[in-house]
């Protein structure tokens, strides 16, 4: 599902999702109950794609960043974008081996 389009503030996502869980436990009509949970479905699957989007460009600003400083650094953000794009590993260990791979760099260490 794309979801480029919807660009609301997280605050306010989460005070809708909230309502939302509010609305489902204070009804007893499985059917509005089953329309809520498909909302809330759609809802948080954009949120994952829009935060997928931004890991992505952040690992693309960074290689641009380095392109000529750190060769290196380039290539091993470039196989983490394409690991990440074909869904190999998850958001999580994409950050954590994205935020790593920063902090070896700039640091001057070498990136094992």
């Amino acid at each position: 599902m794309k979801c480029e389009k919807i660009k609301i503030d997280k605050k306010i996502f989460d005070d809708i999702i909230s309502e939302l869980n509010m609305l489902k436990l204070s009804t007893n009509d499985s059917n509005s109950r089953k329309i809520t949970d498909k909302v809330l479905d759609i809802l948080k699957s954009c949120e994952e794609e829009d935060m997928k989007i931004s890991l992505q460009k952040r690992i693309q600003e960074k290689m641009i960043e380095v392109k000529h400083k750190n060769s290196e650094l380039n290539t091993s953000l470039y196989m983490l974008l394409r690991e990440f794009e074909n869904g190999k590993i998850s958001k999580e260990e994409t950050k954590d081996i994205f935020e790593r791979l920063v902090a070896c760099s700039e640091f001057d260490k070498k990136i094992y």
